[in-house]
């Protein structure tokens, strides 16, 4: 028996011109809100519809997009449950204010947004970071990318990041008090 899920595959024809539109409006929001272009709103429309048709003709940048956006969404909706919940059991919106302009909360979303990126990009390009076997077996012949994206290095970097952050949170904690 089919299902209305089953019945709505017929999207998936449509997924390149919602991506399209995704990245030309969020383009065009950055461009705008920033003012990194002026005022002009032409030059605005221009940039943002040549940076989504470049997004569009690249299949790889286009799966990327649509790999990362789900995940950004749910994050989104995460934080306005959190948000919400907060504000119905009583949390003002300037508590709620100072405490998103902490340091340690604003870090460590940006930090879950680098991991998800990371993920992404391992993910999406990951023909294009692999190596033969996981293993460099002559290191002088190992090209920059094959270095870069072994697991042993990306652990390590992984590991840097996580104790940089751990030493700022921990040093910001001590100066408060």
């Amino acid at each position: 028996m089919a299902t209305i899920l089953e019945g709505l595959g017929f999207l998936e024809f449509f997924l390149p011109v919602f991506s399209f539109l995704f990245i030309f409006v969020i383009m065009y929001a950055v461009l705008d809100k920033f003012k990194l272009m002026g005022d002009n709103k032409s030059i605005k429309f221009i940039a943002s519809l040549s940076i989504a048709l470049i997004f569009l003709f690249s299949k790889s940048t286009l799966e990327f997009v649509n790999f990362v956006t789900p995940w950004f969404v749910i994050l989104v909706i995460i934080a306005f449950f959190i948000l919400s919940l907060f504000m119905f059991m009583g949390l003002k919106e300037k508590s709620m204010e100072a405490t998103i302009g902490d340091p340690r909360v604003y870090w460590t979303i940006l930090v879950i947004i680098i991991i998800l990126l990371i993920a992404a990009i391992g993910t999406v390009f990951s023909d294009f970071f692999s190596t033969e076997g996981g293993e460099i077996t002559d290191p002088t012949k190992a090209s920059i990318t094959q270095i870069l994206v072994h697991p042993r290095v990306l652990g390590a970097l992984f590991l840097l990041v996580i104790i940089s952050f751990a030493i700022k949170n921990i040093a910001s904690f001590a100066e408060s008090k």
